[in-house]
């Protein structure tokens, strides 16, 4: 359920990725891109860039994304890891935080997927 949680939002940012950057990227080289601190370059804003908060809240996000990447899909894809219950609600409920972000973000932008 992690693994597919994790490739859920790796499907769906492509997708949005792909409409509005007009390129095809996927997993390690696309997560940075989403919440890039290059205003030309980044998907989303998560936070006022004009302010420091702003600029770390995009920082933060661009990390998270690629961290649930590496740190929480790869192991598990690329071996046959068992996850114990509580790992993977912690991964589930981490998953959902991104996922709520992204929704947050297609409605400030008033982008549609």
């Amino acid at each position: 359920a992690v693994e597919s949680a994790i490739k859920e939002i790796n499907s769906r940012l492509k997708k949005i990725y792909k409409k509005y950057k007009g390129e095809e990227l996927d997993g390690a080289k696309l997560f940075p891109m989403v919440f890039n601190d290059d205003i030309n370059k980044t998907l989303f804003v998560a936070g006022n860039l004009d302010e420091q908060s702003g600029r770390d809240e995009q920082e933060g996000f661009r990390f998270l994304l690629l961290g649930i990447w590496k740190a929480l899909r790869n192991p598990k894809a690329h071996e046959n890891l068992e996850v114990d219950k509580n790992k993977a609600y912690e991964s589930i409920v981490f998953a959902s935080l991104i996922m709520n972000k992204i929704d947050e973000c297609l409605q400030n932008q008033k982008m549609e997927e």
